[in-house]
């Protein structure tokens, strides 16, 4: 039977990840250092606030907020609204609506079937660009490329001075360390807040890493194919879209635990026997690694599989012995 002190754990972890958790499911809002919408994924109304904006599946709806940078290489249906260091529409991208953005950079290479109201520095009409309606734009801004893509009238608007501002833009970094600040605070949460239980995991991911790893990724692999035949039999549909949301939210929580497993080998290898030292010695190294451009990437894809993995195995091990069997967890945690 689960306790209340990890029931309060649970719900307070819960709460704290409804609060921060980007990218997964809900649409409007969203805030990271990179807001993705997945080729195949639809959502819908996005209001962004993000180091970089990527839409290559389908936004049903407005694209509107903040970033570094917006690439839109899918379909938004509606209107795009951004302040943005640079806006790029690629061959392919489709925007159904009218296009709103301040921004130092703007390139079209894409379709607008509305018109386009550009406060920019410079503006690029690609070859396979298309604008349906108009094009108005600060005529202090740089004009290049292919203009006969404008279907309607190219007008430098002098109104356009001073009425359009960027502001200033909020750099990647901002977002990430961000991220880093909730990571640590769960992080917190589920070591202090479970030890017993974190003790279990980590021990698990860094005891058998492979194996650990193994199960991680394929979970992964067939999650989408349990929620494409739950979906095609129609009345699992609902099953699969709430499947969806509780496997996103395991494996984001199986992240953190993955970083907590870092936390633990890198305090063992410095002789540093606190939970303090494992808290702050996982988050900041996969923090400080993910910086490096690709190599980032993958590392904190192999730390969430290899958490997500020791997770699951440790929460099958509970149901064994619940039933009779039993599961040995190699503990490596400090004390």
């Amino acid at each position: 039977m689960v306790s209340l002190r990890q029931s309060v754990v649970i719900v307070a972890t819960f709460v704290l990840m409804v609060a921060s958790f980007t990218g997964t499911v809900a649409a409007d809002p969203r805030f990271g250092g990179t807001i993705v919408v997945g080729s195949g994924q639809t959502v819908g109304d996005i209001e962004a606030v993000g180091g970089s904006v990527v839409v290559r599946g389908t936004v049903d709806g407005d694209l509107t907020g903040v970033a570094g940078n917006v690439l839109i290489a899918g379909t938004v249906t509606g209107n795009v609204e951004m302040a943005a260091g640079s806006v790029t529409v690629t061959e392919g991208g489709e925007i159904g609506g009218d296009v709103n953005v301040a921004t130092g950079s703007l390139l079209v290479d894409g379709t607008v079937l509305g018109s386009v109201t550009a406060g920019a520095g410079e503006i690029v009409l690609g070859p396979d660009a298309r604008i349906a309606g108009d094009l108005r734009y600060d005529p202090d801004a740089t004009l290049s490329g292919n203009r006969g893509a404008v279907e309607g009238s190219i007008v430098a608007d002098d109104s356009l001075v001073g009425d359009v501002t960027v502001g200033p833009v909020v750099p990647p970094i901002v977002f990430d360390v961000w991220g880093l600040l909730v990571g640590l605070a769960i992080g917190a949460l589920l070591l202090y807040g479970a030890p017993e239980f974190a003790d279990r995991v980590t021990g698990m991911a860094v005891g058998e890493p492979l194996r650990s790893g193994g199960v991680g990724l394929l979970a992964v692999v067939l999650a989408p194919i349990v929620a494409l035949v739950l979906v095609l039999t129609i009345i699992g549909i609902p099953l699969a879209l709430v499947g969806a949301i509780l496997f996103g939210i395991v494996v984001w929580i199986g992240s953190l635990y993955g970083r907590l497993a870092v936390g633990v080998w890198l305090a063992r290898l410095l002789d540093q026997e606190s939970r303090a030292a494992t808290l702050l010695l996982g988050f900041g190294a996969v923090f400080v690694v993910g910086l490096v451009p690709v190599l980032g990437g993958l590392v904190q894809a192999v730390v969430a599989l290899l958490g997500f993995g020791a997770l699951a195995l440790v929460l099958n091990g509970r149901r064994q012995r619940d039933t009779g069997e039993e599961e040995l967890t190699p503990d490596l945690r400090p004390v």
